[in-house]
């Protein structure tokens, strides 16, 4: 095969990959709807699997990491299957990286716009905006709910299973706000900014507001945040204080019992720590290829046994300590892989945001798990190199 073709196949398979993140915010709207028995939010995955392989099949080359990523998703499905565990789960996270290790061969292979994902992602958005505004005024039911001073509210979520998803879908949509204003140096860009911080302000997304305000804060010491991710990452910081916060958790059971604090978050993070802890070395190494609490664990007030609610955590219990370090050190060479490319600073910043916001989300939610909401919050890490190359044509 030429070196033409390569590259055709490349983009092929790039712009395959900005299709279906463009359209995740409208399929991931059917998340409690079935076709021939699968999730209709699922069925972008498969068109994405299936241009992979075929790519694959045809150049008969991929990235060494994509093969990394396969052998190990193997292993892990192998570990499942012997401990009854979560094999769904092993093939999802599989499906949310896969994109990630192709980052070398997406970058280095555009020489054409990719101007069109912002008019496909608009479209795909403004029914969920939409649904997000009859939330609002009360005329489209709520799918989740809060506690406040005693009182349960509604939760805005724009008609997702989970208000956190509308959040994310947000994300490069806020971020194009700081690539008009701070790159191309244009006041609708602020205005996209400030109307994003609004939409969030209104719906009362606390914890979103303040990730997103990071962001904006951020962007005035942009030296400084680009800093602060690249040492987060190149010394393994995200790998010590994930172990080292689990075990702060046992430690925190063991001497003050359970905390009911961060809307229940805290006492699922000591008992998983506390059940993990308790494994054995394999399982504490390789993982227990499960998020489930056995009723030993289960302490009272909790009323949720299948979820942890942190990135971190989750990793650790089903891949184990080995797993986590690797799914550390994969990330650590994206992040240090990006910070070669030699961008413009200001570029820089929108780009190493989409890590400030990773970090933040992950604290109490699981993206690795979920490839329509880690595609579309690390989009502009795979956008960047194309409005790069344009602002260097203008």
């Amino acid at each position: 095969m030429t070196s033409n073709n390569k590259i055709h196949l490349n983009n092929f398979l790039f712009h395959l990959f900005l299709v279906s993140t463009a359209m995740m915010p409208f399929i991931s709207l059917f998340w409690q709807v079935n076709f021939l028995n699968i999730k209709v939010n699922w069925l972008v995955y498969p068109v994405l699997l299936a241009g992979l392989i075929s790519t694959l099949v045809i150049k008969l080359r991929a990235p060494a990491s994509f093969f990394f990523l396969l052998f190990l998703t193997v292993f892990y499905l192998l570990l499942s299957v012997i401990n009854a565990g979560e094999v769904e789960t092993i093939f999802r996270v599989f499906i949310s990286l896969a994109p990630l290790t192709y980052i070398v061969v997406f970058t280095c292979n555009q020489h054409s716009s990719a101007k069109y994902f912002w008019w496909l992602y608009a479209l795909s958005f403004s029914l969920p905006m939409y649904y997000a505004y009859l939330q609002y005024t009360g005329q489209m039911p709520f799918n989740d709910f809060d506690s406040i001073d005693d009182q349960v509210v509604g939760r805005v979520s724009a008609g997702y299973n989970k208000p956190m998803n509308f959040i994310a879908f947000l994300l490069p949509v806020y971020l194009y706000g700081f690539y008009k204003w701070r790159v191309l140096k244009k006041k609708a860009g602020l205005i996209v900014v400030v109307l994003v911080l609004l939409i969030i302000y209104l719906i009362g997304h606390r914890t979103s507001l303040f990730a997103f305000g990071v962001i904006f804060l951020s962007s005035f010491f942009s030296t400084q945040t680009i800093f602060f991710v690249k040492i987060y990452y190149k010394y393994f910081l995200n790998f010590f204080i994930g172990i080292g916060s689990l075990i702060f958790f046992r430690l925190l059971l063991m001497y003050a019992g359970v905390i009911d604090i961060i809307r229940g978050r805290v006492p699922m993070w000591e008992s998983h720590s506390q059940q993990f802890l308790d494994s054995s070395i394999l399982e504490i190494l390789f993982g227990t290829q499960h998020v489930w609490l056995i009723e030993k664990y289960r302490h009272p007030g909790m009323l949720i046994f299948e979820e942890v609610h942190n990135n971190s955590y989750r990793t650790i219990l089903i891949f184990g300590i080995a797993g986590f370090f690797i799914y550390c050190a994969f990330m650590r060479s994206i992040v240090i892989y990006i910070s070669r490319l030699n961008y413009p600073k200001e570029l820089q910043f929108v780009v190493f945001s989409c890590f400030t916001y990773f970090i933040l989300y992950t604290i109490t939610n699981e993206p690795i798990y979920y490839g329509s909401v880690l595609w579309p919050i690390l989009i502009w890490i795979f956008l960047a190199p194309s409005t790069d190359l344009r602002e260097q044509h203008n």
